[in-house]
């Protein structure tokens, strides 16, 4: 099996951290943490809820729970996998070159293990999306085979491609980016041979790539490499690169689908601010809108997460007279 060759255009979004790039647009996207947790907070605020039904039995799918995923997601640090815990009680007598291989594995498969859970959290964040605007798919045009997608994943992305839902801002420059490491992945990864069932460029292609991933993740299919350092010539970097940047782009079409089918600002919380007195309320009220929701992944001024404390800096921040 061959492995992906090392990513050596650093002007791509790293997915982790803040965008390392000379990109005047990459640039402007905020590092990966706030970004996932300024889309739970959004979620959070909105409070919205829909049922959902799978044939067989409903429930009530709330944007809160889509937040929640997101939110983890975002406050994931670090898997910690620990090599030695199977080395057994001769560990002690191991030499130097061993004892640094066991090291080495330990923080190989950690950093491994962190990017596949932040990326299952944020599927799954996208997965909940899904039921949420399930009760929309009756404004999917029937296709002229007259087989109308069936899963709820390929539904949304025929949702996307029917028109109804704006993508949030520099989406496609974003999704190109991402494009070139899920090309490079599927090149590679010559086990499974996939479709995308769109066209490259189409507002479904994103979603596309990030059904493929997830159900090679979930299926045990993506590939689970060796330690570099000691076995082959194994590319972890763009392989982590991916699972990050998937996060950035999943995290981009739950904005586009809440901001799209939301019935606007339906939380207690939101209702609290609402009924409240002060500048940083009606700074809050001004900047946290349904429109938001395209935009929550850029750098700016506002933030909800530090909404209040940005608020007050900003009254008592004003010049004296």
């Amino acid at each position: 099996m061959r492995y992906l060759p090392q990513v050596m255009n650093r002007d791509r979004t790293s997915g982790e951290g803040k965008p390392a790039t000379s990109c005047p647009i990459c640039s402007r996207l905020r590092p990966l943490a706030e970004h996932l947790n300024e889309a739970a907070e959004f979620c959070l605020y909105l409070g919205n809820h829909a049922e959902y039904s799978d044939g067989e039995s409903t429930r009530t799918v709330r944007t809160e729970v889509i937040g929640d995923w997101l939110r983890l997601a975002a406050r994931l640090e670090r898997v910690e996998i620990n090599a030695w815990a199977t080395e057994g009680d001769s560990a002690a007598l191991y030499c130097g070159t061993v004892a640094d291989r066991v090291d080495s594995d330990s923080k190989h498969f950690s950093a491994y293990s962190t990017a596949l859970t932040r990326f299952i959290f944020v599927a799954n964040a996208l997965e909940e999306t899904y039921r949420f605007i399930a009760h929309h798919h009756d404004q999917i045009p029937i296709p002229a085979s007259g087989r109308k997608p069936k899963t709820p994943a390929v539904k949304a992305a025929a949702l996307l491609d029917a028109g109804p839902v704006a993508l949030a801002e520099h989406h496609g420059h974003v999704v190109s980016n991402h494009a070139i490491l899920f090309d490079r992945y599927l090149d590679e990864h010559r086990e499974t041979d996939e479709v995308l069932l769109c066209e490259r460029g189409a507002p479904s292609h994103g979603l596309h790539m990030l059904r493929i991933l997830r159900n090679h993740v979930a299926h045990g299919v993506f590939p689970l490499i060796p330690n570099p350092e000691f076995e082959g010539d194994f590319d972890r970097v763009t392989l982590l690169h991916l699972l990050n940047h998937s996060c950035r782009v999943g995290t981009l079409y739950v904005q586009a689908f809440v901001g799209a089918f939301n019935k606007g600002f339906k939380s207690n919380e939101y209702s609290d601010i609402e009924g409240a007195y002060g500048c940083e309320f009606e700074r809050f009220l001004a900047n946290c809108t349904p429109a938001y929701a395209l935009s929550l992944h850029l750098t700016g001024p506002f933030r909800l997460a530090t909404w209040m404390e940005d608020g007050l800096e900003s009254q008592y921040r004003s010049p004296r007279v």
